[in-house]
């Protein structure tokens, strides 16, 4: 059911709209009652499933809201000194992804497709759990109610619409982010696909509480395939 949310310690929920579940999540999230950061920079280490192997990756990401942005760059170990250089961005509407390997020879190089853009726009909103700011309605995110433990958030920017399915558990946490249909390349074209995330490991970070595990996959022929897992080692808030 919705309800009209009473301010957070913060002070930045008021007068908004927000399912009783998410406002319980963004109170827990956004407790120590200083203004919320719209624009952190993460660390990250972990593996990503690429050529049918775990190859494991060392990366930085900036992210910020209102409006949303992110570039996340990451270094992805092939073999014993032998790495790709991967670069992920999204602004104003435009995803960009290269990849290359020892920072020279390009693997990949994309911008601009429509798929692109609304799958980049997808991720910034999942990854919005480490920018809890990101999530509120100032950010420009509304929220519906699905039941008492899910809510769906959506997100507009430069003309694209962008929502996922949060799940919270029992201790106001988001575990779960979800959407039946996120574009897949595959064979240089994009099928849409369900996609989810996995979160846990909550831990105090500069005044925000955030998952410091995260694990995503694709469902495939009826289950679901992890391809992406990380732990964040750092947060920082930027200027």
């Amino acid at each position: 059911m919705l309800a009209e949310a009473s301010a957070v310690t913060t002070g930045v929920l008021e007068g908004a709209a927000v399912p009783e579940v998410a406002t319980a999540y963004l109170r827990r999230a956004l407790a120590s009652g200083t203004d919320p950061a719209t624009s952190v920079e993460i660390a990250q280490a972990g593996q990503l499933a690429l050529s049918g192997r775990w190859r494991d990756f060392t990366a930085v990401q900036r992210l910020s809201a209102a409006p949303p942005r992110f570039v996340w760059d990451a270094r992805v170990r092939l073999a014993p000194l032998l790495f790709v250089h991967v670069r992920d961005r999204y602004a104003d509407g435009i995803a960009s992804m290269r990849a290359s390997v020892a920072g020279i020879i390009p693997v990949v190089n994309e911008s601009g497709t429509a798929e692109l853009n609304v799958g980049a726009l997808q991720r910034y909103l999942a990854e919005a759990i480490w920018m809890p700011a990101a999530l509120l309605p100032r950010s420009g995110v509304t929220w519906a109610a699905v039941d008492d433990r899910r809510a769906i958030a959506t997100v507009k920017d430069s003309g694209i619409e962008a929502w996922l399915e949060f799940t919270f558990n029992a201790n106001g946490e988001v575990s779960r982010v979800f959407t039946p249909s996120r574009p897949r390349a595959i064979d240089g074209r994009y099928k849409p696909t369900p996609w989810e995330v996995r979160l846990g490991n909550y831990a105090d970070r500069g005044g925000t509480w955030m998952p410091l595990d995260s694990e995503v996959s694709w469902r495939i022929d009826g289950r679901w395939q992890p391809w992406w897992r990380a732990r964040v080692s750092r947060v920082a808030a930027l200027p």
